[in-house]
């Protein structure tokens, strides 16, 4: 009978990846991310509510300042554009919500943007 050889290497525990990062996601009325983070070379977190409850609100500054300032009509004034969820960042850039998942690719694509611009990470 043959004995049999145990490979030490081949039962070492695999590569441990780190933990999604939690932050908050600006998603437009398509439930899809708002804003694209040209340094990540993903959708634009927040790292906080309350930051992202910031963002959507200057946003909605800078479209009043356009409407005062005569840039801008009142109709399009987009008032009811956006809202926001907890989601959870990937090492990889994509994002995790409880609704489901927006892949650095797809988001990448939503933004027109090419991979020469596509850090890696």
């Amino acid at each position: 009978m043959a004995s049999l050889k145990l490979d030490r290497k081949a039962s070492a525990s695999p590569v441990q990846r780190p933990a999604p990062r939690p932050a908050w996601i600006v998603l437009d009325e398509n439930n899809f991310p708002a804003f694209y983070d040209e340094d990540a070379g993903t959708a634009g977190v927040c790292q906080t509510e309350h930051e992202a409850q910031v963002d959507i609100v200057d946003h909605f500054l800078i479209q009043l300042e356009q409407f005062k300032s005569g840039e801008r009509k009142f109709e399009e004034i987009d008032l009811a554009q956006f809202s926001y969820v907890a989601c959870a960042v990937r090492e990889n850039g994509d994002i995790g919500t409880e609704d489901g998942e927006y892949t650095r690719e797809e988001i990448r694509r939503h933004f027109g943007v090419g991979d020469e611009t596509f850090p890696t990470p």
